[in-house]
């Protein structure tokens, strides 16, 4: 989550106002977590009833199952619970099981604590303060503009060229076919903004939720997401242009900058939820969540583990339904905090760190490892004056991961249009590997910022290729590689991305590795030849004997 440097003063009235009214009124939202989902009527084998077709073949596309977390939640609980005198039901959350709830009455909560398909509830508008995710914009100036020989991106040429963005581009991939959902606080004038012209008119502006006020007005909320999504889907030649100008867009609001509150975390899960339901390829986000105005429900940076916080569970779930979800990791790394904040801790995300112009890491850029020691942020690209869209189409620049998030999102976007059969985790790893510290990843820069054209031109090849062979897999004690040409290098590394194993200077056609010390899971190899060729491939370590 964010704050805006030229509010300051304001924000700090009305987070006063807000602490002394919260402090002394009642919590009124709450999760209701249920024991089941039994009797809902629907079906595993029938997925169209509560999927879009788009999500289902995303799920055929990955080889991944349709399963009990993507049924809804039963309808007949949710009635029964509608059914409390002074009791409304705001939201279900299927991947959490359960419902958000809206009361004042202690005797409405005791009711529905007493049923017997209610597990716990838990209280979620406790006043909160936010990660700051990016810092004030300012307009450029005639005299400071820079004159590009290379006209048509304008005042986006900086951060489009550091992640060779263009080279994508030029063959012809801008998005096409490709949905990105941005979860945000708000998306005012999108409607009016001409840099958004191409976007409404070619019918890519899909739709919009606003999970926060229940309906589908996000254009006259906050201003943030306008500049988020002028990163990716600006078509203003010499002006702005973003970094999946053709992409498809849903514009989704979870975040309310009017009370920050727990509750805030679960309107973006059940945004999350929707924009797999809707077939989202791509889920850009950036907020982030760490300490609370009442300390006592604080996050910690021990919970920054990818499996506490509820956002961080729900990101992860959406990784695992196929959808690359690209997080800014927060502006915490000059702070005490320091940290990523949730959810870029969760497992199998992309989490996006900032760099200026020069690639040096920006010292707000809020660093890893993630609690639980793996590397974090991912990648970087460009938060340090970085182009954003005025409400009106003028190029301002504003500093922040904020970002930095949404470049690589519509990068990505770009690449997977290319490389289709790919899923989101080898998009992942691709991207990683074709970065500037892909050698010797940390917790400041992750894997550095990839170079786009790289991963389009010299796309790694899989274990399918005549010219290596890696035997056995499932493999449990010995993997060996053969190849026609000289193996140079070998690095393994987890699902998670985090290197287990490296052998260099190898020299020869054919090695084994030991692998007895692993444990049971899958694995990606990086095998480089003497000719520089790289090849690529997912093998699965068995407890079984070869």
């Amino acid at each position: 989550m964010k704050k805006h440097l030229l509010m300051k003063k304001h924000l700090l009235i009305i987070l006063f106002i807000s602490f002394y009214l919260h402090s002394h009124s009642q919590t009124d939202k709450y999760f209701i977590a249920f024991k089941n989902k039994n009797n809902n009527g629907y079906s595993i084998s029938n997925p169209s009833a509560f999927l879009s077709n788009k999500a289902i073949q995303r799920r055929i596309n990955q080889s991944i199952p349709i399963d009990y977390t993507d049924l809804p939640v039963t309808p007949a609980y949710v009635s029964q619970i509608a059914s409390v005198p002074n009791v409304t039901v705001l939201h279900r959350i299927k991947w959490l099981n359960g419902v958000i709830i809206q009361t004042t009455s202690s005797i409405a909560l005791s009711i529905i604590q007493s049923f017997t398909f209610v597990q716990s509830s838990q209280p979620l508008n406790f006043l909160k303060s936010a990660t700051s995710i990016d810092s004030i914009p300012k307009l450029y100036s005639p005299s400071s503009a820079k004159t590009y020989t290379y006209n048509y991106y304008g005042n986006s040429y900086d951060q489009v060229h550091q992640l060779q963005v263009e080279c994508l581009h030029n063959a012809g991939y801008k998005g096409e076919g490709m949905i990105i959902a941005v979860i945000d606080d708000g998306f005012n004038n999108v409607q009016n903004n001409p840099v958004f012209d191409s976007l409404r008119l070619q019918g890519r502006l899909l739709g919009t939720r606003d999970f926060v006020s229940r309906d589908t007005n996000v254009f006259d909320d906050d201003y943030h997401g306008s500049y988020v999504l002028s990163t990716m889907a600006a078509l203003s030649p010499g002006n702005l242009v973003g970094t999946a100008p053709k992409a498809s867009y849903w514009l989704l609001r979870s975040e309310d900058i009017n009370s920050e509150s727990l509750v805030e975390e679960y309107y973006w899960i059940r945004a999350a939820e929707f924009a797999d339901s809707a077939g989202a390829d791509i889920i850009n986000t950036s907020l982030g969540y760490t300490t609370f105005d009442n300390p006592t429900y604080n996050h910690t940076y021990a919970m920054m583990n990818g499996k506490t916080t509820p956002i961080a569970k729900a990101a992860t779930m959406a990784a695992r339904k196929g959808i690359l979800v690209v997080v800014a990791a927060g502006n915490e790394g000059s702070s005490s905090w320091y940290y990523i904040s949730t959810p870029a801790d969760a497992d199998s995300v992309c989490t996006v760190g900032g760099v200026d112009i020069n690639g040096n890491v920006a010292t707000f850029s809020s660093r890893g490892p993630t609690a639980d020691g793996r590397i974090k942020p991912d990648v970087c690209a460009m938060g340090v004056n970085t182009a954003i869209s005025s409400p009106s189409g003028l190029a301002f620049n504003g500093n922040g991961t904020s970002f930095a998030a949404p470049l690589i999102a519509g990068a990505a976007a770009c690449l997977w249009q290319a490389k289709a059969t790919l899923t989101n985790i080898q998009l992942l790893n691709l991207i990683k590997q074709y970065s500037s510290n892909s050698l010797s990843p940390n917790s400041n820069i992750g894997w550095g910022i990839p170079d786009f054209c790289g991963a389009l031109l010299s796309t790694p090849q899989f274990s399918k290729s005549a010219d290596i062979k890696i035997f056995p897999n499932p493999a449990s004690d010995v993997l060996f590689i053969q190849s026609f040409n000289t193996i140079k290098d070998v690095i393994v590394r987890d699902i998670l991305g985090n290197e287990v194993m490296r052998f260099e200077n190898i020299h020869s056609n054919s090695t084994q590795l030991n692998i007895q010390h692993l444990p049971c899971s899958v694995y990606f190899i990086h095998i480089t030849s003497q000719n520089d060729n790289v090849y690529f491939s997912k093998w699965i370590k068995s407890s079984l004997k070869d």
